[in-house]
């Protein structure tokens, strides 16, 4: 699926997205997964993928957070979580180089 599409997904995906995070069979895995990882407050944590916030309410408060999305639109403001924490959003909206011109040379 290209890069074009995906976003096209996620900006109509994002006016859900909250709601469904919210399901049980989303939430309690989620939950989960950060319980393990024993994150503590101050420390700096990346979420790729980080969509509308969901898993700032899974953080200590304190935490430092940076958060990427290839959704400009799963980033909008929203209230809620992201006032526990010391946020900094970036969406990947820049172009990614292409692939390499050749073969590398040889030595």
């Amino acid at each position: 699926m290209s890069e074009s599409r995906i976003r096209a997904s996620y900006r109509r995906l994002a006016a859900v997205y909250d709601l469904a995070a919210r399901l049980p069979f989303i939430a309690r895995p989620r939950a989960r997964l950060f319980d393990r990882a024993g994150i503590q407050p101050g420390q700096r944590v990346l979420l790729v993928g980080v969509g509308t916030g969901q898993d700032l309410a899974h953080l200590p408060a304190g935490t430092e957070v940076t958060g990427i999305d290839l959704s400009p639109a799963m980033l909008a403001p929203r209230s809620g979580p992201r006032r526990r924490c010391r946020c900094r959003w970036e969406s990947s909206t820049r172009p990614r180089p292409g692939p390499p011109a050749g073969p590398p040379a040889a030595s």
